[in-house]
């Protein structure tokens, strides 16, 4: 296998992705010329996200350094799965890269496996972004004089900050619709 292969993916490549749960691709591995390649190329697979900052041309750029790296493994016959689980959420590129270059990918229909000039081609690396999962109480907190356990005056609102996080300790952006205000 080399990175001049096509790999052929069931739907396009994933756009969204949540923290936490694992985002991957399915593919059947191509040569260029739309040959199947039989066997497990796995070990020559990379998938993991870098910074929306990177600049492509110049992949050895700290910005470029992989932020969640992922596994590829061997399904059946040309078949390959690779999966990642995003920790920090925001906009990044997806990249999967053979013998350390990016490869095109392009869609099939499981039903058919049809190589046309129409099938649409994608450039490995895509934009993906990555959202926040739930909130993780235990990585969450509250600051405020609403704690103190004196001072404060009954039936007073006393205000609290609670900046909620999910697991990885990423802030969980809320809007004011999206929180009970509760008075007890």
């Amino acid at each position: 296998a080399d990175a001049e292969m096509t790999v052929y993916a069931p739907r396009h490549p994933r756009v969204a992705c949540v923290t936490g749960v694992t985002c991957g691709v399915q593919f059947l591995v191509r040569d260029v010329y739309a040959n199947r390649m039989l066997g497990d190329f796995s070990d020559q697979f990379r998938y993991h996200t870098v910074s929306e900052a990177c600049n492509l041309t110049n992949p050895d750029a700290p910005e470029c350094k992989p932020v969640d790296v992922g596994s590829c493994y061997h399904m059946d016959k040309e078949l390959h799965y690779c999966e990642l689980t995003p920790t920090i959420g925001g906009n990044y590129y997806l990249r999967v890269l053979c013998h350390g270059r990016d490869i095109s990918i392009a869609a099939w229909t499981p039903v058919k496996f049809d190589f046309e000039a129409t099938v649409p081609y994608t450039r490995s690396p895509t934009k993906l972004r990555i959202t926040i999962e739930e909130v993780n109480a235990s990585t969450s907190t509250m600051f405020g004089p609403g704690l103190a356990l004196s001072g404060n005056i009954v039936g007073v609102p006393v205000p609290v900050l609670v900046p909620l996080k999910d697991q990885y300790g990423n802030n969980h952006i809320i809007t004011t619709g999206d929180f009970d205000n509760r008075f007890n």
